[in-house]
Parts: C-alpha cells; structure tokens; sequence
C-alpha cells in the first residue's frame, strides 16, 4: 500500500475510534449530568432517570461510622421536586473510564458547608447508560470540634489556650436553665474527657476565653456582685493563672460591667477589652462595646458605633489580638443566609469597615455565633445551633481561616 494511503488511512481509522469513545463518553456525561442537574434544580424526572430501579448506594455513615447499603429509591424518596429552585452548589465531572458496555464516574458536587465525592458504576442496558450503584464520601467544610469528646451536640463557645493543650467551653445541656464551664486537656493529639472547671457549677457561666499570653481566661456569670447576694444578669469576670491553678474568679468591676447583662467578652494583646452589652446609650437590643486599658486601668466603656451596630442586635465580639479585624454575630438586618451569621470588620486607623459576611462556606440556615481564634488567628472555631427541644449545638472548625480573612481584606469598604 503506498505509504501516504497507509498514513492516511490509519488517520482516519484514528479518528473514527476518538470521535465513536467520545460520543459514548457524552452518553455517560448525559446519565451523570441527570443526577447533577436534576439535583441542583429539583428535577426529579431527571434524577429517577439517572438510575436503575436496581441500583443501591452504599456508604459509612458519618454519625454512627457503621457501613450502610441502601436502596437507591430510599435517597430519591427524600427528594422534593423543586423546579426552578436552584440549589446553591457547583457540580463537576471529575474522570469518566468507559470499557465496553461498562464505566465509572467521579462526580463532585460542592455546596455550602459540604463537598460530596461520588463514585458511579454504570451499565449500558438496552443502548442507555444507567447508574446500577453509587458510592460517596462527605467532607465537612466546618466540621465539629472533637466530636468524640467534645462537640457533643449540648455545648458552644470553646476557647483553646496559646500553646494548644487546654479547651475551654460552656455545657449546655440541650437548653439554658443550666450553663456550666467545662475544660479539656490534649494528649498524644486527641481530646480527653472533658471534666467540670474548678470554679464553675453553681451559677450559670458562659463564653470563656483565654487572653492572648494564656494567663487569664475571662468568662461571664450571673454570680452575685462583690457585696450583693442577688442574682440578676450576666457580668464579666476573670480567673488569673497562678503557680497553683486559677485563682477565685475576680468580677471586673462596675465601669466595665453594668446593671444590664454584659458578656462575650474577649481581648486583645495589649488589653483592650471587646464585649457585648445590654445597657442603655447604644443603637439597638443588644451592642459591640470597647474598654480601653490605659496603663493597666480600664477606661469607661465606649459603644462601637453605627458603623457595627444596628437596631436590631450585634453580639459576640470576638477581636484579632492586634485588633486588625474583630469577627461578631449579627441579626437579620445585615444580609444573611439564615438565623444569625458571623461577619468581620477590619479596623483601619480607628475606623471599622462595612460588615462582610464570612459567606457560605460558615454560614448556614442555622444560627452561628461565639467566634473564637486559634493557632495564630489560623484557624477560626465557632458555635452553630440547631433550635428547638433539645437544642442541638455544637463547635465547629475552619482551618486556614487566615487566607479568608485576607481575602476579605482586600475588599473592605469603609463608609465615606
């Protein structure tokens, strides 16, 4: 055969073996893009069609880590059509390998606070591709703090000391009647059994938080005044480190602390103190305020502004230890995704920029709040609440929480 022929021949040949696996490819891609599509818009016609009436799904379960097979109708089952309502995720086909009348699938969908990596097996049946089982794996973008041990589904508001070996948090056992601090020591990387804290169980005490250098761990409690015996609202107190444990619980004294409830306090490296409070002279229910430490005295307390506070409530405060930015919970006048969301404001010579939210991959339909730092402003741990009897809440962790911190910087808006 004359060579330019052969050359030819085999081009073509070539050619007809791509163009016939890359129409077979889309075929499959079709099948895929029903499940993706038909989930992400409530397309429920799509999404059965995607699916042998055989299939099953097989998976560990991420609350009791026992293996599961399913059939595939009891996942399509819980599907509500929902055409037109787009879901707020992104979709992708990650590798598609097809031998004969047989394929594999890898599949990502990325929503909010979860990343699901689908694994398929597909047939062709009767010249139509159909998903005949699905494997997947659910990454946690904010997942809770120590489940185990710790984030138990009844506790909020964790601190961790600098050196990262001791935790502090508030037990809430599934309500508010009862509000108690619990500490955790760290051994060999894992969590230990949390126990009672020493000078906590017989007030309601909440929000502890370590200052910067680990010597003082602040908190709030409804604990009697110095010279009062009755029991009103929430004041800020301290414990200070000594060569035997913490000391007796110390109250901070009626400059800062007033006869309206005053809590979430936490502080920066030179002392400033950042809480929320009740108290009149502010712009809504609940407000940001600042207590300034002038050569180891607090100053009278000073409100944040309209800047931060609205009408409707801003609360848990918690400030970057060289007060750059100070991350809060705010109410629905800020536009939110749901119950209460955590926003950052950064703070340029004096003036706090326009409130961000800290978007999606945080914030949920659900409420977050008491925001807390740690390993270097790295890492931002936080509470999410579930509402309801009991209530379900929990702590959950962002890692590399410092990069979104400065991407958000780079587009803060400050009011003219």
């Amino acid at each position: 055969m004359n060579k330019h022929l052969f050359v030819g021949f085999m081009l073509l040949l070539s050619g007809r073996l791509t163009f016939g696996q890359q129409t077979e490819r889309q075929r499959v891609e079709a099948t895929v893009l029903d499940y993706l599509d038909g989930g992400t818009y409530g397309d429920t016609t799509r999404l059965i069609r995607a699916f042998h009436p055989s299939a099953s799904m097989k998976f560990v379960d991420k609350t009791t880590g026992q293996f599961r097979d399913a059939p595939i109708a009891e996942y399509l089952n819980r599907m509500k059509p929902s055409a037109g309502q787009r879901l707020n995720r992104t979709t992708r086909i990650l590798a598609v390998d097809i031998t004969g009348t047989a394929a594999q699938a890898k599949l990502e969908i990325d929503a909010p606070t979860h990343i699901f990596i689908d694994y398929f097996n597909l047939l062709k049946i009767d010249g139509r591709w159909q998903v005949v089982s699905k494997i997947f794996n659910r990454i946690d973008k904010a997942p809770r703090f120590a489940p185990d041990t710790i984030a138990t589904n009844d506790m909020f508001g964790l601190t961790i000391s600098p050196d990262g070996q001791t935790a502090y948090f508030v037990k809430s056992y599934g309500g508010r009647d009862t509000l108690h601090l619990y500490t955790a020591r760290r051994q060999d990387g894992r969590w230990l059994k949390p126990t009672k804290a020493s000078f906590s169980g017989r007030y309601k005490d909440i929000d502890p938080f370590f200052s910067p250098d680990g010597n003082v761990l602040l908190f709030n409690s409804n604990r009697p005044k110095p010279g009062r015996k009755d029991i009103k609202d929430f004041d800020i107190w301290t414990v200070k480190k000594g060569t035997k444990g913490w000391s007796q619980p110390y109250h901070l004294g009626d400059l800062i602390n007033s006869d309206s409830s005053d809590f979430y306090a936490t502080v920066a490296t030179n002392g400033n103190i950042y809480f929320t409070s009740t108290r009149p002279g502010g712009q809504g229910k609940s407000d940001l305020w600042r207590s300034v430490n002038r050569d180891g005295v607090y100053q009278k307390p000073e409100n944040l502004g309209a800047s931060l506070n609205t009408t409707a409530g801003e609360s848990n405060p918690c400030i970057s230890p060289t007060e750059d930015y100070l991350i809060f919970a705010g109410d629905t006048n800020l536009v939110g995704y749901g119950d209460g969301d955590l926003y950052i404001s950064f703070n340029q010579n004096g003036r706090w920029s326009i409130p961000q939210n800290l978007g999606a991959d945080i914030n949920t339909a659900d409420a977050e709040f008491s925001p807390t730092l740690t390993d270097a402003g790295k890492t931002l741990l936080f509470g999410r609440i579930k509402r309801g009897k009991p209530l379900v809440e929990n702590v959950h962790v962002v890692r590399q929480f410092d990069k979104l911190v400065e991407r958000l910087r780079a587009s803060a808006r400050f009011d003219s």
